[in-house]
């Protein structure tokens, strides 16, 4: 019985194209771990390889929504930062930014723009005052920065749209 079988496996074997099934062409998404072959929806970001070498782009794409800050620019594996490229969407695709403005982030836009007429920037910068107040000042000039790419980004988004491409 045993013979059988392997006559079975054999003559199996001869009957697929070994071309077409090459474990050399096949891919396996770090994601998503589905296997495939063929160039279409599939991207290396990285230099990473083995069984890190490929993911689905759909795949990637939806894991890049949810990465941390850092992970959106470089693989955390081997460092590789992500080529991008920046294109404009069509303008069908266009959209009203949605800013996400709580009543404070409004307040907060308000009292810049107070300080930015009023108080003239440069000259409250450059006051004498308290080592606590320069702190104090520093910390709430980046978290403002921060703002602003913030609300920057979601601005640039509703008109243009990024694509990591191979890392080849």
């Amino acid at each position: 019985m045993r013979s059988s079988n392997w006559e079975i496996y054999k003559s199996f074997s001869k009957s697929i194209d070994a071309d077409q099934f090459s474990r050399k062409d096949m891919k396996i998404c770090r994601f998503c771990y589905v296997e495939g072959w063929g160039e279409i929806d599939w991207l290396r970001p990285c230099k990473c390889s083995g069984s890190m070498l490929w993911v689905h782009k759909q795949c990637f794409n939806s894991w890049l929504g949810k990465a941390s800050g850092k992970s959106r620019i470089q693989c955390q594996i081997c460092r590789f930062r992500y080529r991008k490229v920046l294109f404009l969407k069509p303008w069908k695709e266009w959209s009203l930014p949605d800013l996400h403005l709580s009543f404070i982030d409004i307040l907060e836009l308000l009292f810049d723009a107070f300080i930015l007429y009023r108080m003239k920037f440069i000259h409250t910068i450059n006051r004498p005052t308290s080592i606590v107040v320069k702190i104090l000042r520093t910390s709430y000039i980046f978290h403002r920065f921060g703002f602003y790419v913030r609300a920057f980004s979601a601005v640039a988004s509703s008109f243009f749209s990024v694509m990591i491409i191979d890392a080849v």
